[in-house]
């Protein structure tokens, strides 16, 4: 009997020796492991575990020669058959927490295995029990907590026989486990599979990267169900058809397949700090901003650690695209799970205009941010994916019209164009945002009382920034659109006006400069360039100190008043920007633009004293006060300087003689009241922009409205003006290119006296006071610091003419 058992034995093992000849295992003529475990085995029953010739055949161990007794022990050749339990030298496995220590008999011991391979690791067992697995299946099988040392096998002894052995016990199979116990005792064999252990690089191994979804899915089956359908189902690497696959669990939960550790262990590759980093080895750009936020900068910088992470808004598994309804970060979920962390603020969100109906997210009367259904706003529409900055962040805060903007177009087009718009696109903080007036999480319709714009809350919401803000000041709209005549009639007719005197004025003076350029290129051409004053020459003076000085304080500040004030003006235009930027912001412009603005009135003031005075003193003469206001030396207009002006048109298109002046010229008599005007007009606008809750003591509200497109328009008129009519006068002229050095000496030559003002020469001769004007031109040296003045007064101009260009063509 014995005899025929051993060849059937010899049989049965054979087949796997075939199919793997790696494998040579010598065996024993009475091996008796098959009289049990072989289905068909003389001695099996239903207790009895089932080891198969096919399932050896690709176990591999059985493929490097291990044998039944290299793992179980006990005798391989036992005489007559008993039971094996009663030999000391068998290794039994009755509970799963023998496991480790039976499979550690050999893989905890580094002599062994480098009989087969010298770099094989033997911490295997030790980094188990430290395990997640481990530390579960301790705290199951009722071992108690990880001790020092557990786990680790010395080098230097050989394995005992009775490692891993359970105490000597009769006991049948154990009953089967409850599934939340079963799944929390993984062990070894829950894994690799005893007698059909495959390698880990065999894409049919349970442990190959392509197939741990499913081997991990056998204890943690709702997040394989998850896994294989969130958007990490085809990140894995593709198969040999070139279909991409699952990614490995491994990918997110460590290498360290025996080492896994628990979600809440700090050194965890899941673990909150940890999870970001693993995240962006595949995710890089959205672990930076992530890391830019909010909530990274509490994570990093303040060590929170109940600070949002990746899976805290995305999900572990089951994570999906954000449009699928599914999601975590869908439109009708995301302030759910915001709520997790904020749910106090969705509670507000809730009771807001945003929540209205069904909540945030629902179904709603306009079309949602980046696509066309209509449902109501949620968090991640204003908290835009991982952009979360602080809101109370000057970045926050800057991009809030626009964030606003993605639903009220509208609404947020007609801020930009407020000065709380303006001031914004310039990066000033402090300026009015939507959520100063509106409210933020608890916004109401300006109907409902709760309104923070309600009649009887708007008070105390201006009096923020505008402390004793009047009734007259409430009607102050912030939202004016002077381009719209439906919204702000009145707005719109003053800013039609404006614009038509604007245009008129321009085309009047332009096509005036421009013809007078090609007639004084012809004349240059035909008769040659006047001569120019040489330092020595006779000359006279036209402009005395107080001129001199009055026009380079009222330049000066005009310059500043332009460079300080065009950036708030095209403030969504990138050169404006940076010349805010670079002149320190809007909190020192502001303070150098009324300085500025004052030295201007100022000037004005000091102007209209002196001529005045001169009314006066020449009154006392004996002369009529018609001579005095019409008088040669008077800046009034007179009929003379229609007559010059329809004459010097004859001269441009060659049908008469270049007309000759007396003291001012038409267009210095239009250039000194064009100034007073606007020092008048933009002055006055400005005082009220300064101080409107003053003003709105007896003016409305939309007084303020009013006053900034005229103080806006007016301004633009005025810089466009002087930077391209006045300048041309003074550097373009061909007859005086590259500057006009009159005003800034005083000084003309006697030949440019006769020859433009032969009648201001001759009164001055009648008068016997040309020879108190003669004079000496001065040295280069001696003007040097104010043609330096007047060269960069006339790059700086032009710069900023060439920005009003650019602006205008390139404007909303």
């Amino acid at each position: 009997m014995k005899t025929i058992f051993s060849g059937l034995l010899l049989l049965l093992f054979a087949v796997p020796a075939a199919r793997a000849p790696a494998a040579e295992p010598t065996m024993p003529e009475d091996y008796s492991c098959n009289f049990c475990h072989a289905k068909e085995g003389e001695l099996w029953n239903e207790q009895t575990p089932v080891v198969e010739a096919k399932d050896l055949a690709g176990d591999v161990h059985w493929q490097k020669g291990l044998l039944c007794h290299d793992c179980h022990g006990g005798s391989p050749t036992m005489d007559e058959f008993q039971n094996h339990r009663e030999d000391e030298t068998f290794r039994t496995t009755l509970q799963p927490a023998d496991v480790p220590a039976f499979c550690g008999h050999c893989h905890a011991d580094a002599r062994y295995m480098q009989r087969f391979n010298p770099a094989s690791p033997v911490d295997l067992v030790d980094r188990f029990w430290k395990s997640a697995h481990g530390q579960s299946l301790r705290e199951t099988s009722g071992q108690g907590a990880l001790a020092p040392g557990d786990g680790e096998a010395a080098e230097d002894e050989e394995p005992p026989a009775e490692a891993g052995a359970a105490e000597e016990q009769e006991s049948e199979a154990p009953a089967e486990l409850p599934p939340e116990i079963a799944r929390r005792m993984v062990t070894c064999s829950s894994c690799h599979p005893p007698h059909k252990m495959i390698a880990p690089s065999d894409p049919k191994s349970p442990v190959h990267a392509s197939q741990l979804a499913n081997t991990c899915g056998t204890c943690h089956s709702q997040q394989r169900d998850l896994l294989l359908v969130d958007v990490h189902s085809k990140a894995g690497p593709k198969d040999a058809q070139g279909v991409a696959t699952v990614l490995s669990c491994l990918e997110c939960h460590g290498q360290d397949v025996h080492g896994l550790l628990p979600v809440k262990d700090f050194a965890s590759p899941v673990f909150v700090n940890n999870q970001v980093d693993g995240c962006g080895r595949c995710h890089e750009k959205d672990k930076q901003s992530f890391l830019d936020s909010v909530h990274g900068h509490g994570l990093v910088e303040s060590g929170l650690l109940v600070t949002a992470v990746c899976v805290s808004c995305h999900g572990a598994h089951g994570i999906l695209p954000a449009k699928d309804e599914r999601s975590s970060l869908h439109a009708t979920k995301v302030a759910g799970t915001c709520a997790t962390c904020h749910r106090f603020i969705e509670e507000r969100l809730k009771t807001s205009i945003h929540g209205r109906g069904d909540g945030p997210g629902r179904v709603g009367d306009k079309a949602a941010p980046g696509g066309d259904i209509q449902r109501t706003p949620s968090c991640s529409d204003c908290h835009q994916k991982h952009d979360a900055v602080h809101p109370g962040t000057p970045g926050f805060r800057m991009e809030m019209a626009n964030r606003c903007g993605d639903c009220h177009a509208d609404l947020s087009d007609q801020f930009a164009l407020s000065v709380h718009g303006e001031l914004t696109n310039l990066g000033y903080g402090p300026a009015a945002k939507c959520a100063d007036c509106h409210g933020a999480h608890e916004i109401q319709s300006l109907s409902d009382p709760r309104s923070l714009l309600s009649p009887a809350n708007r008070a105390a919401t201006c009096g923020k920034c505008h402390p004793g803000a009047t009734a007259n000041f409430l009607q102050f709209d912030p939202h004016a659109d002077h381009r719209n005549p439906a919204r702000s009639p009145l707005l719109y007719a003053v800013y039609v006006v404006l614009m038509t005197f604007l245009i008129a004025t321009f085309g009047v003076f332009g096509l005036h400069s421009l013809l007078w350029l090609v007639r004084g290129i012809i004349e240059v051409w035909r008769h040659g360039r006047p001569k120019a004053p040489a330092p020595g020459d006779v000359a006279f003076v036209r402009f005395r100190p107080f001129h001199r000085v009055a026009h380079a304080l009222l330049f000066t500040s005009f310059l500043g008043l332009a460079l300080t004030g065009l950036p708030l003006k095209y403030s969504h235009i990138p050169w404006a920007k940076w010349l805010a930027d670079s002149l320190g912001g809007f909190a020192v412009m502001s303070t150098w633009h009324r300085i500025f603005g004052m030295v201007n009135v100022l000037c004005l003031i000091v102007y209209l004293i002196r001529l005045s005075y001169n009314l006066f003193a020449a009154a006392a003469k004996p002369k009529t006060l018609r001579h005095v206001v019409f008088g040669p030396e008077s800046p009034v207009p007179t009929t003379r300087d229609f007559k010059d002006f329809f004459n010097m048109g004859r001269w441009f298109f060659g049908l008469g003689p270049r007309p000759t002046f007396e003291r001012w010229a038409y267009w210095e008599k239009f250039d000194f009241w064009g100034a007073a005007a606007d020092i008048v007009i933009i002055g006055t606008t400005g005082l009220i922009l300064w101080f409107p809750v003053w003003f709105c003591h007896f003016l409305p509200g939309e007084a303020v409205n009013i006053a900034k497109v005229i103080h806006s328009t007016q301004a633009l008129l005025a810089t466009g003006f002087v930077f391209a009519i006045h300048f041309y006068s003074v550097f373009i002229r061909p007859e005086k290119f590259p500057m006009d050095m009159a005003m800034l000496t005083g000084l003309v030559s006697e030949e440019e006296l006769q020859h433009e003002r032969p009648e201001y020469y001759e009164r001055l001769r009648r008068e016997g006071r040309l020879e108190q004007r003669r004079a000496i031109i001065p040295s280069r040296r001696a003007t040097l610091l104010v043609t330096i003045g007047g060269y960069l007064s006339f790059a700086i101009g032009t710069a900023l003419l060439v920005g009003i260009i650019v602006a205008a063509l390139s404007s909303r």
